[in-house]
């Protein structure tokens, strides 16, 4: 779900996909805003088109919204965000390109 939101200095905003009581615990990172384990995994919901140039640039690969990724769990910062009917919407991370490890197939 794209966010209405451009992104400066090659930073992306992704919605971190949540773990399952199944995963393990065993070396989580908890995030300390929300003492909630950090995944690693998200999905990308806004990117600039400069920071998409510069991606393929560095990367050989296009990333564009919607596409799933794994990202650094040490560079994530949440963002605050809001629907359309001023309710926060938790889960939104910002990080920079340099962050993204993969994508997800």
């Amino acid at each position: 779900m794209p966010i209405s939101v451009q992104p400066l200095n090659h930073n992306v905003f992704i919605k971190e996909d949540t773990l399952t009581e199944t995963t393990s615990s065993s070396g989580l990172i908890i995030n300390p805003n929300t003492g909630q384990p950090i995944s690693g995994r998200g999905e990308i919901v806004a990117i600039s088109d400069s920071t998409i140039k510069k991606f393929k640039e560095e990367n050989g690969v296009d990333v564009k919204v919607g596409d799933k990724i794994h990202f650094s769990r040490f560079s994530a910062e949440d963002v605050i965000h809001y629907d359309e009917n001023g309710i926060q919407v938790k889960g939104y991370q910002k990080i920079h390109m340099s962050a993204i490890a993969g994508l997800a197939q």
